[in-house]
């Protein structure tokens, strides 16, 4: 019938569009980093990161937050490559921003962002894209003597 003939179309074209993605997976695994990171990791310190992949996400970042443990960040995971502005809006402590490319590498840092005291709040951003930006608590760059160029491995 007509009915049926719609359906096994319809079923094959899924086969069809699922098949060329399956075996590619097959063939070539999952992305290099591909599960969600719970470290990032500079020579031989590590942050435990909560990670935010999403606009909504993205958007409230460390708002209203008090305090961060010294050990803590917040990654922040972007679709693509870009130009990513950060700004302190209703956020309460002091950060150090950390942006990373896709190959892992620092490619900018701002130390000691302090909160926006008012409106206009101002942006900071890297001279470089980056796929991921970590906030950690203020003065950890220097502590640490993280500069651009450093490796980055995500665990």
């Amino acid at each position: 019938t007509l009915m049926n003939l719609i359906k096994n179309i319809s079923s094959m074209k899924k086969t069809l569009s699922f098949g060329p993605v399956f075996v590619f997976c097959l063939l070539f695994g999952p992305a290099p980093n591909a599960a969600e990171p719970k470290q990032v990791c500079f020579s031989d310190r590590c942050v435990n990161v909560e990670v935010v992949a999403t606009q909504e996400a993205r958007a409230k970042g460390l708002q209203e937050r008090t305090s961060m443990p010294a050990d803590q960040g917040m990654l922040f995971i972007f679709p693509e490559n870009g130009l990513y502005d950060f700004w302190m809006k209703d956020t309460l402590i002091p950060l150090d921003m950390i942006w990373i490319n896709e190959h892992f590498k620092i490619v900018g840092i701002q130390e000691g962002v302090l909160p926006c005291a008012a409106d206009p709040c101002p942006e900071y951003k890297a001279a470089d894209v980056s796929r991921y930006v970590l906030e950690v608590n203020d003065s950890y760059a220097r502590i640490y003597g993280l500069k651009v160029g450093d490796e980055v491995v995500f665990k």
